[in-house]
C-alpha cells in the first residue's frame, strides 16, 4: 500500500478543542492533585479489548501510587464496537476517545499529537509522560527506577547549577552516596538542556526510549514504512526513538506542540514526533535507555524479563504470564554466573535477530 496524501499540519487536522465521546474522571481527578508521577498512556486500538484488560490484570495492581494508567483511543464508525468501547469505559473509567480522527494505523501520528494535547491540558503538572502501545510488556519496577533517579539527578543538577552558577554540571553523583544505585543507568548522560523560547531560561528535559540512528528513510512504495520524497527528502531520517514505547519529561509537550502546527504531519509517528519535530526542528537530544528494546528477547526467560524495561509483540496472555511470573520471581534464582552468560546471550541474538512474535 502506498501511503501518499497533502501534509497537513496539527491545526489543520485536528480543531483545536477536543471532542471527547469517552473521558476518564479517575485520571482527571488525579491529575488535579498535582502529584503524578508517570502518566502512561496506552495508545489502544479499538477492537484491542483483550490487551486492555491484560494491561489491567498486570500493570494496575503494581502501579505505583502516584502514576496514572490510561488507555486512549480515536474513533470508529462499527456502532458494535462503539457500544462495547462505552461500557467499557463506563466500567474502568480509564479510557479516553478522541472523535477527531478515525482509529487507524495511518493515524497514529494524530493521535499521539491528541494525547499529548489531552495531556498538556488535563494532566501538564505530571513529571513524566510514557507513551505505549497495548502489545508491549512493561517492567513496572524498573521504570520506577529510571524516572527515581532521572527525577533525582534534574535536582542533583539544579542544585550543582545554583552553587556553582554553571549552566550544566556533569558530576557523576559525587556527595551523593543514596544515588549511587542510579548510576548504572546513567542518568545524568539522560538529561539535557533548552532554552525556553518564552522565558528565555534554561530548562532540562528529558526524552527516552530505543533510539534508532543512521536510519535510510524507506523509499519502497508497497512498504508500510514509506516515506515520500516529496514529503521528506533527506536520504537519512533523522534519529528517533522507537513507537512501540518512549517517554518524556513533560515539559517538552506544549514545544512539541507548537512546532506540530508549522511541520507537515507524517504517518510515521515515531519519525515524526521524536525524529522530525524533537531531533530535527527542535534540536532535542534523545536517549537510549538500557533494557528499553523494540522486540523481545529471543527466549521467554524470566530473568531476563527482569532485568529489561520494554518487550514488544506480546500477545495479552502473555503479558499476563510474563509480568506475573516475574514478579514471583526469587531474586537469588537470578544471581548465577550461568543466568548472566544466557542473559548475554539472549540479549545479543535478540539484537542481532529480532524476534517478531
Amino acid at each position: 500500500m502506498v501511503h501518499v496524501r497533502k501534509p497537513l499540519n496539527y491545526t489543520d487536522s485536528l480543531p483545536r478543542q477536543h471532542t471527547l465521546t469517552l473521558d476518564s474522571k479517575k485520571a482527571i481527578k488525579a491529575c488535579n492533585t498535582n502529584n503524578v508521577g508517570v502518566i502512561l498512556m496506552v495508545s489502544s486500538a479499538v477492537s484491542h479489548h483483550k490487551e486492555r484488560e491484560a494491561i489491567r490484570q498486570s500493570w494496575t495492581g503494581i502501579l505505583p501510587f502516584t502514576w496514572i494508567l490510561v488507555f486512549f483511543l480515536g474513533s470508529t464508525n462499527d456502532a458494535i464496537q462503539q457500544d462495547s468501547i462505552l461500557e467499557e469505559g463506563k466500567n474502568h473509567d480509564d479510557i479516553i476517545q478522541d472523535s477527531r480522527f478515525t482509529d487507524s494505523y495511518t493515524n497514529l501520528t494524530l493521535k499521539t499529537l491528541a494525547l499529548m494535547q489531552w495531556t498538556q491540558e488535563a494532566c501538564k503538572d505530571a513529571k513524566f509522560l510514557l507513551k505505549i502501545d497495548d502489545d508491549m510488556y512493561l517492567n513496572i519496577p524498573k521504570l520506577l527506577q529510571v524516572t527515581s533517579c532521572i527525577t533525582e539527578a534534574r535536582r542533583n543538577m539544579y542544585i550543582e547549577k545554583r552553587s556553582t552558577s554553571d549552566v550544566i554540571s556533569y558530576k557523576q553523583g559525587n556527595g551523593y552516596t543514596a544515588f549511587d544505585a542510579c548510576l548504572p543507568y546513567r542518568p545524568y548522560e539522560m538529561i539535557h538542556y533548552f532554552i525556553n523560547a518564552e522565558t528565555r531560561e534554561y530548562e532540562s528535559y528529558f526524552f527516552g526510549g530505543y533510539l534508532y540512528q543512521d536510519v535510510r528513510a524507506d523509499r519502497n512504495k508497497n512498504s508500510k514504512w514509506y516515506l515520500d520524497p516529496t514529503v521528506y527528502a533527506p536520504t537519512f531520517l533523522p534519529p528517533f526513538l522507537s513507537g512501540t514505547a518512549y517517554i518524556m519529561s513533560t515539559n517538552l509537550i506544549p514545544h512539541l506542540l507548537q512546532e506540530a502546527k508549522r511541520s507537515p504531519i507524517i504517518e510515521l509517528e515515531d519519525v515524526y514526533i521524536s525524529g522530525i519535530l524533537g531531533s530535527n526542528t527542535l534540536k532535542l537530544k534523545l536517549s537510549h535507555i538500557d533494557g528499553w528494546n523494540r522486540f523481545r528477547p529471543q527466549w521467554n526467560s524470566l530473568c531476563l524479563y527482569r532485568e529489561i524495561i520494554t518487550a514488544h509483540g506480546l500477545s495479552p496472555p502473555e503479558i499476563q504470564m510474563m509480568t506475573a511470573s516475574v514478579n514471583r520471581l526469587d531474586l537469588n534464582e537470578c544471581n548465577t554466573l550461568l543466568v548472566y552468560i544466557m542473559n548475554l546471550i539472549n540479549s545479543s541474538l535478540s539484537s542481532l535477530f529480532p524476534r517478531i512474535t
